[in-house]
Order: structure tokens, then sequence, then C-alpha cells
């Protein structure tokens, strides 16, 4: 790109959206809502530039009751994997 500082501006502002309106963090009170993978207890975001100068992130997310859903989904019981399936 001719305007690399440009391109690192829309970038932010993309990470911003993605960061309060898909993952439902605020960044201004540092507290999460539900989000599209549910509500975040907490996240960290790495950025990364590949030799062909195109930025890209690396996302970890903590979602409140993951463990629970992962459990209930993977369960041994067809029956509690059912309702995991209708409650999550």
């Amino acid at each position: 790109s001719l305007y690399p500082g440009a391109c690192s501006l829309v970038y932010q502002h993309l990470m911003q959206i993605v960061t309060e309106c898909l993952i439902g963090w605020n960044t201004k009170t540092q507290t999460g809502r539900v989000g599209v993978l549910g509500k975040p207890l907490a996240w960290s975001r790495t950025d990364e530039e590949q030799a062909r100068k195109t930025l890209h992130a690396h996302w970890q997310i903590w979602i409140e009751h993951f463990n629970d859903c992962r459990e209930t989904l993977f369960s041994d019981d067809e029956e509690e994997r059912k309702k995991a399936r209708d409650t999550f």
C-alpha cells in the first residue's frame, strides 16, 4: 500500500468495531455484554503484519459459562447433549 499509516488506522477502527459490537466488550468500563460468542469475561488480541503488509489479529476470548457449554455438548449422555443444544 502507498499509505500504510492510513491502512493501520482503518484496521484499528475495524478492530474496535469487532471488539465492541461482535465480541460485546465495553472498552470504557472494561466489562462485557452478550456478543456473538456469549458474554466475554476477558480478551486478548495480538496484531501481526505478514510480509505482504496485510494486518491480521489473533484473539483469545474468555466466555462466561463456556466450560459448562462444552462439557454438556460433548457429554456421553444423549439427553444431556440434546438439552445443551436447546439451552446454548
